[in-house]
Order: C-alpha cells, then structure tokens, then sequence
C-alpha cells in the first residue's frame, strides 16, 4: 500500500510540473494533456506494482485486448473529432462500436449479459 501511495504522490508532484509547464503555452489544452499523460503513467504504475506484490497470474491475451479496446475507442473519437455532427451522434457512434468491439474482443459476452437482463427485469416485474 505505501508503494501505491508513493506513486501517487509522485504523480500528484508530475502533474503540478507538467501544469505549470504547459498551461501558460498551451492553456486548457496543456492541463489536459498534463492530466491525461501523469494519470495514464501513475494508473499503469500502481497497475504493475499491485499486479507483481499480489503476484497475480498473468494473461497478456487479456491485457492486449483491453488495450485493443482503448484504441479503438480513441481511434473512432479522434476520426470523429473533425466531423460536423452534433455531439450526441458522435457519441452514439462511439458507443455502438465500442459495444461491437468489447464483444468481437470477448471481453463481454453476450449470453451472460442477456441473462442479467432478464434477471433484472424479472426481478423488477416481481417486486411490483
């Protein structure tokens, strides 16, 4: 635990630098980009060092396409960012193909989620 909030710290200090850096040439953007990169770095950090002290078994399948997901969905948000449309349709079209690729990356499936939701609307139909 005393690791993770080392980390934390540090990246705390990292984003105040990066901030201070970046905000005065590059405004709002700069604190975004400051935000993103030190969260990004210090979420993988306390992912590593919780994930070799608990020493958890890895699965690289798993990892790479969680990661594959993020990519996409980053991918599809950046291509949209030019596009005339309103936000909500951008939106939208994000989340369908991300939906698509979390299934096609077997990271939901739909039998189980179709299951839940049928638990969850009998459960409902039986409390009224």
């Amino acid at each position: 635990m005393r690791t993770l909030n080392q980390i934390a710290g540090v990246g705390i200090v990292a984003n105040v630098i990066l901030n201070f850096i970046l905000i005065p040439k590059y405004g709002a953007v700069g604190a975004a980009v400051a935000t993103l990169s030190t969260q990004s770095i210090t979420a993988i950090l306390q992912f590593a060092s919780a994930y070799s002290s608990m020493r958890l078994k890895q699965n690289v399948i798993v990892i790479i396409r969680y990661i594959s997901l993020a990519g996409i969905v980053i991918g599809v948000t950046m291509f949209l960012e030019n596009w005339t449309f309103a936000w909500y349709l951008k939106w939208g079209i994000v989340l369908v193909v991300s939906t698509f690729a979390a299934i096609f990356f077997k990271l939901w499936n739909i039998r189980e989620i179709l299951t839940l939701l049928k638990s969850a609307k009998q459960q409902t139909s039986d409390s009224v």
